[in-house]
């Protein structure tokens, strides 16, 4: 990891550190979403040939709602970017073995038989997760002590009973946790927000905005500098841009300028974002430019032209040749670019196969996730893999498959901060820390 970004990622989490409490503490064209679910980190399960596709909402910590988070792009930008050089993954290590102080195993039942989901690392032992009532329907969020294996921080998350998203994106920073529902009445839509301190409690309405019969529904989201901000937009369209509100309550409000914007991590927002990153063509760089909400300055990145489009997260940008949906058989290792947005460190990886149906950021500003598929006694025996840009190592774990052959994988990642990825097994999770790689 550079050094400007470590040191970015430091001073941020000792900050949310400081907030935090004590340890005590159209589907078919326009799916409503009902079930719908965005996991960031392990972002939105993706489905592919014969992978399964699993559900879930997700969340992450956002970068961690420091007022003070130092700028993790710092750089000065070259005129004309550097070259972009062929470079292979290495055979990949188990990832127990190759990064054991990060790995670590735990049961999917918390103490007392409860299922719960993994939501984000608050800390290096502390875990927030959520439980539900019904499928994709979180109805509690607690704090989970992985080494005393003990719960607490129950926080209470209503479900309204029109709601027709249930509560998504849950994002943490400030000592709280944000998230969004959408509910439909009379026609009409409205998205809220809703927020509770970590250390317990019940969650509150925090915003509400009438949409009428727009489509629209929260992009992404994240808590930074006493305030809750969203991006904005319709499935398949661009963002119209970020809106605010304080943790405090109140109406909500566009932040001015930010039209075509998309939330990244506090306190950064990137434009252009996305509308489906599968229909992206060579010349798009997705947030290419980052604007910094406590200053507004912007930048932007200086990217080689490529055959395809840009993502880029706060430090690192990852190209595709061509929209992985549309590509079969053999052209599934197409080339991945990877490039610095300030021009540098550019690399061209092949035999990679990137998650569909689009293509993610870095997990951590760090790590390329992707499959490798392998056999294993005649039988598919796929692995999930981290390419680490810092180091170029690679740690792989094998995936559950089912008598079919089917098997599910996280991705793709829209979130760069989140140092949680999580790989889910059978009766199990495997939850990789990547602040722990070093």
């Amino acid at each position: 990891m550079t050094d400007e970004l470590t040191e970015a990622l430091r001073a941020t989490l000792q900050a949310a550190a400081q907030d935090a409490p004590a340890p005590q503490p159209d589907l078919l064209q326009r799916v409503e979403r009902r079930h719908r679910s965005r996991r960031r980190g392990r972002a939105g399960l993706a489905a592919v040939a014969a992978l399964a596709v699993i559900g879930g909402s997700g969340a992450v910590v956002s970068a961690v709602g420091s007022k003070d988070a130092p700028d993790p792009a710092q750089p000065a930008m070259r005129a004309t970017p550097g070259p972009l050089t062929p470079a292979a993954p290495p055979e990949p290590v188990p990832l127990e073995r190759l990064w054991p102080q990060a790995v670590r195993t735990v049961p999917d039942r918390l103490p007392g038989g409860r299922r719960y989901r993994p939501i984000t690392l608050l800390d290096d032992t502390r875990l927030l997760v959520a439980t539900e009532s019904g499928f994709e329907k979180t109805d509690q969020l607690l704090t989970y002590d992985l080494d005393a294996r003990r719960v607490t921080g129950a926080i209470r998350v209503p479900v309204p009973s029109d709601a027709v998203v249930f509560p998504s994106d849950f994002s943490v920073g400030g000592g709280h946790v944000a998230w969004w529902i959408k509910r439909r009445t009379a026609g009409r839509s409205v998205i809220e927000i809703w927020a509770a301190p970590l250390g317990g409690g019940e969650g509150r309405r925090v915003a509400a905005m009438d949409r009428g019969r727009g489509q629209e529904d929260v992009r992404l989201l994240t808590i930074g500098g006493g305030k809750i901000y969203w991006s904005m937009g319709e499935w398949g369209g661009s963002p119209e841009g970020v809106y605010e509100v304080p943790l405090s309550g109140g109406p909500a409000g566009k932040v001015p300028g930010s039209a075509g914007f998309q939330v990244l991590a506090w306190p950064w927002i990137g434009a252009p974002g996305p509308s489906e990153f599968g229909e992206g063509k060579a010349g798009d760089r997705y947030h290419g430019t980052l604007r910094d909400l406590r200053t507004g300055r912007t930048q932007t990145a200086a990217l080689a032209r490529i055959p395809g489009p840009w993502n880029c997260g706060i430090t690192w940008c990852v190209g595709y040749r061509t929209p992985p949906q549309k590509r079969t058989g053999p052209e599934l290792e197409s080339p991945v670019y990877l490039q610095r947005r300030d021009g540098t460190q550019g690399r061209v990886l092949r035999g990679v196969t990137p998650f569909p149906p689009e293509p993610g950021l870095l997990a951590y500003d760090r790590f390329l996730a992707y499959t490798l598929e392998s056999r294993k006694d005649g039988r598919p025996a796929p692995k999930i893999a981290l390419y680490d840009v810092q180091t170029g190592k690679v740690g792989a774990m094998e995936l559950p498959t089912a008598k079919d052959g089917s098997y599910s994988v996280p991705g793709p990642v829209k979130e760069p901060y989140d140092r949680l990825f999580t790989i889910d097994r059978k009766d199990s999770y495997v939850l990789v820390d990547l602040a722990k790689i070093r």
